[in-house]
């Protein structure tokens, strides 16, 4: 009947087809998180070379070699950013149209977007930012830790579920 790789759903006069559903269910899970697992191992031993193991580079920093190199055309858009931030007092939005019609590109995509400028303005030091475990988070969920930008505590944290998915949470949250 179902020799093609199809699911069949479960019968109640055989035990026997929700046993072995669940066993598969099993082993996806284990092969799963042998996965994750041997991935979080590879990006550890990397950082402890000193080599950049964290997805792509933010605005401002590219990956150069394994290492993060600033790129001078994104950091002066920062600069500019931070001026019209601090300076003027501009709002990200307003921020992100001035950055657009001097034609300062973002890094991805063809225009900017106020959630971006708040994400690049939120690491205010010349550092790139990396991600590192900060505390275990309170009341968020089994298995949650909460990562935040080094140099940058309260602006913005990261959880990480199990599978290691983030996503972002104002610092009240935990």
């Amino acid at each position: 009947m179902a020799d093609k790789g199809e699911i069949l759903p479960d019968d109640p006069e055989d035990p026997m087809r929700t046993a072995m559903r669940q066993m598969m269910g099993v082993f996806a899970q284990l092969d799963r998180g042998m996965t994750v697992a041997k991935l979080r191992r590879g990006r550890r031993i990397k950082g402890e070379k000193g080599e950049y193991a964290y997805g792509a580079p933010p605005y401002g920093w590219q990956a150069h070699k394994k290492e993060l190199t600033t790129e001078e055309m994104e950091q002066a858009g920062r600069a500019r950013a931070r001026q019209l931030r601090d300076e003027d007092e501009l709002s990200y939005r307003e921020i992100a149209a001035a950055l657009e019609a001097e034609g300062i590109r973002p890094k991805r995509g063809e225009r900017w977007h106020p959630e971006t400028v708040r994400r690049m303005l939120a690491n205010s030091s010349d550092q790139p930012p990396t991600l590192r475990v900060r505390r275990r988070g309170r009341g968020v969920g089994v298995g949650c830790d909460v990562l935040s930008h080094a140099g940058n505590e309260g602006v913005g944290e990261y959880l990480t579920y199990g599978a290691g998915a983030l996503r972002c949470v104002p610092p009240s949250f935990c």
